[in-house]
């Protein structure tokens, strides 16, 4: 074996190693690289063949300025195919050709348009003849090597150009995302606070790996660009990591990219906090010492005081410190009066209120939201945290108990329509490989989800261990036109169901259905038919609408008025934000867990901290309880009515 043929054979081994992992090129120019190995012979070591030198062919030269300047990399370092132990007068060519690749740049990745470089000899016919007299022949060995499948491709200019970008990308990511801004973006997710996080949480943490091992050197690039999160700058999530690492606070930069990923209705659940900002609340709580302050119960009716109440029933009687005793009796169950007299609140307060012995209301199912209940500390001598200068506050129904309604806002659909209608299935996650579909046949269009009309907001398909919702909406009662809206819902799907459940909600009043039987056909829910402003329905399921219990007693009854009193922050001739008329009922009891704390009740000195508290309110909710307070409640700021008896007249009492 020749010399020079042990040199190409390590050489194309050395190519073979290499093809195991990625290949690149570097910026020298194949002509350079030509050059370099022509000129790193040795005097004497190349001599001059006719008229060129004995190493300057044409198959060597095809090689070398194909794969010359390949390279790949190797616990961060370059590795090129002239990284060879060469023997004799190719020592000093593969030396100083593995100096000239190894000290570029890496330019692109390698992609070849052919399978074969070169050929490793070949056979030349000279003009000499032989004693036979035949031509002599001679024969010539040459770099050549096959590539493998993976870096062989017509279109290499057009991928590397996509990598080149890639690259690009990367780079400026390293450079320009700061440490700081992947932790507060990984705290919001893991905190539930950032819409679809999950989606990206993956790529975030690789990426921050990434770039806590980047040590400035440019070969760091390429030997990771195809990791995991490298093309995060051109990503959703990357425009809101640089948003942060170019300084732009938290709220405004996560409201910029949830413009960008959430559909124009989605409300977020709750607000916006990092793990430092919660680190700072919790440190003014303990200066504070107000942390027992947050852990709140249902109040009773022995924690009130008469003097803040305006009116008891007189079946109430007194505990000896100036307190409201336990309320006795049941409610009074009567049809709805004739005749009212209609009535102010205020009016209503002054005038009849302090002659009235007893007082009944009727819940009507536009009330359902309007059901309130008074909150109190646990423990009632710790420090108020409350603008009042009591350490009462109350909390209105909606914030755990409208599920569906909550299942549909999660899903990113609106539920705060004039007109709703949805569906919720897979409640037990045996339907999780269904398909459900919600449909509207209206007096002009088919509302399903190949004809969604922006009314149909969410449509979920195969849900696997989730509840599936779809969602139909009319934003306000000027968008329906007249004629019949006939609600079905359509088993796309096929297969057995467990059956759904349905809400037709109109004008703030929620109708009810359950069809807990498989879905063989399409079953109609509701029609509703509008003509000239009126709205009828006309159920083909049964509907919960007509009476239903709520908090533990009936709609469409009335029920006896334990106590009567406004919001805590106008109790003791306070006068402190928006007045609220307050009727407890009696037996009314709220079955769930409810929040006691607003960010708006708190202190002024507990501002800067809003945003945990937010999260504190919403996660230290009150424990159930027979023992409450509890009823209905108006804002003075909403326009409403109440009808109620008080010793029997009725009256309608408008807010």
């Amino acid at each position: 074996m020749s010399k020079f043929t042990e040199f190409s054979q390590q050489v194309e081994i050395q190519f073979n190693k290499m093809s195991k992992e990625q290949l690149y090129t570097v910026s020298i120019s194949k002509d350079k690289v030509w050059e370099t190995y022509l000129e790193a012979f040795e005097v004497g070591t190349n001599p001059i063949y006719k008229e060129r030198t004995e190493h300057d062919c044409q198959h060597c030269r095809q090689f070398i300025k194909a794969i010359g300047n390949v390279v790949s990399i190797k616990d961060g370092e370059l590795v090129s195919i002239w990284d060879v132990n060469a023997n004799g007068i190719y020592n000093p060519v593969a030396k100083a050709l593995s100096e000239l690749i190894n000290s570029a740049d890496i330019e692109d990745v390698f992609i070849h348009y052919e399978h074969k470089v070169s050929k490793h000899s070949n056979i030349q016919i000279l003009d000499e003849l032989d004693s036979n007299g035949e031509h002599k022949e001679v024969k010539w060995n040459h770099f050549a090597c096959t590539i493998p499948s993976k870096y062989v491709a017509p279109d290499g200019p057009t991928k590397k150009s996509v990598i080149r970008g890639r690259v690009t990308s990367y780079k400026r990511a390293l450079e320009e995302i700061t440490p700081d801004s992947l932790d507060t973006v990984i705290d919001l997710v893991e905190a539930d606070n950032l819409y679809k996080g999950t989606e990206f949480i993956a790529g975030v943490r690789s990426f921050k790996a990434l770039q806590a091992k980047f040590t400035g050197n440019s070969t760091y690039y390429w030997d990771t660009v195809f990791e995991p999160g490298t093309g995060i700058r051109n990503s959703v999530i990357g425009t809101l990591l640089l948003d942060l690492s170019k300084g732009t606070d938290v709220e405004t930069a996560v409201k910029s990219y949830e413009s960008k990923t959430a559909p124009s209705n989605y409300k977020r659940s709750s607000s916006i906090i990092t793990k430092r900002m919660t680190d700072e609340a919790i440190k003014t709580i303990n200066e504070l010492g107000i942390e027992e302050s947050l852990h709140r119960r249902y109040a009773k009716s022995t924690d009130v005081s008469i003097n803040d109440v305006i009116f008891a029933d007189k079946s109430t009687s007194m505990a000896d410190k100036g307190s409201l005793a336990s309320i006795l009796g049941s409610s009074t169950i009567s049809k709805v009066g004739a005749n009212s007299t209609v009535i102010s609140i205020d009016t209503f307060i002054d005038t009849v209120v302090p002659k009235a012995s007893t007082i009944e209301a009727m819940l009507d199912n536009k009330h359902i939201s309007n059901l309130c209940s008074v909150v109190a500390p646990i423990n009632s001598e710790s420090p108020n945290i409350l603008k009042w200068d009591n350490n009462f506050t109350w909390s209105y129904n909606g914030e755990v108990t409208d599920s569906m309604k909550e299942k549909v806002k999660r899903a990113g659909g609106n539920a705060e329509g004039f007109l709703r209608f949805t569906i919720l299935w897979n409640e037990d996650r045996e339907d999780s490989h269904n398909d459900l579909d919600a449909h509207c046949d209206c007096p002009t269009n088919h509302i399903y989800y190949g004809n969604k009309l922006d009314r149909l907001d969410v449509d979920i398909i195969a849900p696997g261990d989730k509840d599936a919702v779809e969602n139909i909406t009319w934003d306000t009662k000027s968008t329906l036109k007249d004629g019949t809206y006939k609600f079905y819902v359509n088993n796309f799907s096929g297969r057995n169901t467990k059956g759904f459940r349905a809400e037709l909600e109109i004008d703030g009043v929620v109708h009810s259905y359950d069809y807990p039987k498989s879905v063989t056909k399409d079953v109609t829910v509701a029609v509703v038919i509008i003509a000239n402003g009126n709205i009828t329905i006309d159920h083909k399921l049964p509907s919960s609408e007509v009476s239903s219990t709520k908090w533990n007693v009936q709609t469409k009854q009335y029920h006896k008025v334990s106590m009567m009193m406004l919001s805590p922050n106008y109790w003791s001739n306070q006068e402190i934000g928006n007045k609220h008329y307050m009727f407890m009922l009696d037996g009314c009891i709220n079955p769930d867990k409810t929040r006691g704390l607003y960010n708006e009740f708190l202190s002024d000195n507990l501002h800067k901290h809003r945003k945990v508290f937010e999260v504190l309110g919403s996660k230290l909710k009150c424990e159930e309880s027979d023992e409450q307070i509890s009823g209905i409640a108006f804002s003075s700021t909403v326009r409403n009515e109440l009808a109620v008896k008080v010793d029997g007249r009725p009256y309608t009492i408008k807010f």
